[in-house]
């Protein structure tokens, strides 16, 4: 290994190491628990104080606390203070009175996600009127004008009382739309992981084909490598403006510190880290016979691969020797050691979702993580090779090149249905670990996005089903290149890769969403 491969593998080591050591072995969920007064109660009495609840450790962000008073007038507490960063303590001067009083607040999760929610409470109570000798002398003159607002309310910008139903329902605007521009980063993060290390595990594993085809295998790595250096810049940038909670402050000194030291900033470290070195993958070749093919050893390993009689299909439909030439069709891509790069990168990319979504905050921080990164590499090899077969596969239909659908297929059917069962059961153990009950499943947002997330999987999967049991058989028992099993063929994949363009945002949502 070269020392200039050295470096950015041993960071990866120590960084991994340092915060996984450091961890909280377990940290609870971030997600509003309590408040006192609770959502919809009524009070007989002005209220000075205001106390808040979460279920794990919350930070303000974005426009932390904001309170709308019985004249229709958006506030900020007098203070907000917390002992355990659990309860937060909000102090009015003056109280609270006179009406329905709405509360909304923002905060970011040990993950640094922020989360927001509203909620309201009635105070049948009214400050006591004060003489017209301790009157401030704005609040007299607002009187004789005929404005009855208490001139310490800060009014909203137009000047008009603002309506509570409007209030609850309005979000931070910066926190807002980042939230909206961090799910489209993070499918860019997700969906460039995913096809770049399935991409080089297809092109190392299961690939045959020409220089040129393998050229563009290559090509697709590095595209899908930049995707997680963009996705993750634009990460960092949306994060920063879902904390400050607006896009014109992006850049104050502790706000970035913070972020860049918090899990989520190693996380995006990582990945750019990562993204870097895959980007630099090479165009390295060898023939097939020169060397050993991991697929027939894995295919003897595990009995996986397609259809009841699948060790009688052919894993090398083309012989490696054509007219006394290598057979231009039989060439297969290589990483050696001068190019560690690329594996170099994917161990950064997978290890960045040991510090990302809710690896943070569910369960043992060290199981949830070693978990998470086996899921998401068994589905990466899925996915992303599933990607890379079909534009091999669409790549040769339209040159008007033999298709060799069969011997991509059978090859890929031996990694998939392993990768497959490995991504299930990690999702499972996931899902487990994260939601506190089966009812979660539907009553929180993010048993509800798992929910379509496994509908959309099963139905890749179905069509998967249908290539491996039907049409791979079917393309093996013709003499010659069965077309029009061929032409179904190209039509399942390219469904199942569509599908998993819809996963791949699946999977981005549930990164961000409350699991409560």
């Amino acid at each position: 290994m070269t020392s200039s491969l050295a470096k950015p593998l041993a960071f990866v080591a120590l960084v991994v190491g340092i915060f996984l050591y450091s961890a909280s072995p377990a940290l609870a969920h971030t997600d509003f628990e309590s408040s006192d007064p609770a959502d919809q109660a009524e009070l007989n009495e002005v209220l000075s104080e205001l106390r808040l609840t979460f279920a794990g450790i919350a930070e303000p962000a974005g426009e932390g606390f904001v309170i709308l008073d019985g004249n229709g007038t958006v506030r900020e507490p007098s203070t907000v203070t917390t002992e355990d960063q659990l309860t937060y303590l909000l102090t009015f001067d003056p109280p609270l009175a006179g009406g329905q009083i709405g509360v909304r607040w923002s905060v970011a999760a040990p993950d640094a996600h922020p989360i927001e929610g509203a909620f309201s409470f009635t105070i049948n109570a009214s400050l006591p009127s004060p003489s017209a000798d301790d009157q401030p002398v704005a609040k007299i003159e607002d009187e004789a004008s005929g404005n009855s607002a208490a001139a310490d309310a800060t009014p909203d910008t137009d000047g008009a009382a603002v309506a509570l139903d409007d209030f609850l329902d309005e979000e931070s605007g910066g926190a807002s739309l980042a939230g909206l521009l961090g799910t489209l980063a993070r499918s860019l993060v997700v969906g460039g992981a995913l096809i770049a290390i399935g991409g080089v595990i297809f092109a190392a594993l299961v690939m045959r084909g020409t220089e040129g085809e393998l050229a563009m295998v290559v090509t697709l790595i590095r595209i899908a490598a930049y995707l997680i250096v963009v996705g993750a810049a634009a990460e960092l940038i949306t994060q920063l403006a879902a904390v400050n909670g607006d896009w014109a402050t992006l850049t104050p000194i502790s706000t970035v510190g913070e972020v860049l030291v918090s899990a989520f900033g190693v996380a995006v470290a990582l990945k750019i880290l990562g993204g870097t070195l895959m980007s630099k993958a090479a165009l390295t070749i060898v023939t097939a016979s020169e060397t050993l093919d991991p697929v027939v050893q894995l295919r003897q390993l595990v009995p996986v691969g397609a259809g009841p009689d699948e060790a009688a299909l052919p894993l090398d439909a083309a012989p490696p020797v054509d007219g006394g030439l290598p057979n231009r069709h039989n060439f297969v891509w290589r990483s050696h050691s001068d190019s560690l790069g690329v594996p170099a990168g994917m161990v950064a990319v997978l290890a960045a979702f040991l510090f990302d979504g809710h690896t943070v905050s569910e369960g043992d921080r060290i199981v949830t993580g070693i978990v998470d990164v086996v899921h998401v590499a068994a589905g990466a090899i899925w996915a992303g090779g599933l990607v890379t077969l079909t534009l091999v596969i669409w790549r040769r239909h339209r040159r008007g090149d033999d298709s060799r659908a069969l011997q991509l297929a059978v090859r890929f059917s031996v990694v998939a249905a392993l990768a497959l069962v490995v991504a299930g059961v990690a999702g499972s153990v996931l899902t487990v670990i994260i939601l506190d009950s089966v009812s979660d499943l539907w009553t929180t947002t993010w048993g509800q996005v798992l929910i379509l997330k496994t509908l959309l999987v099963a139905v890749a999967g179905a069509a998967g089903f249908y290539n491996h049991r039907v049409l791979i058989p079917k393309m093996a028992a013709a003499e010659t290149g069965d077309e029009e099993a061929e032409h179904e063929f190209r039509r399942a994949i390219s469904i199942e890769g569509l599908v998993i363009a819809s996963v791949i945002v699946s999977t981005a949502v549930l990164v961000g969403a409350s699991s409560v």
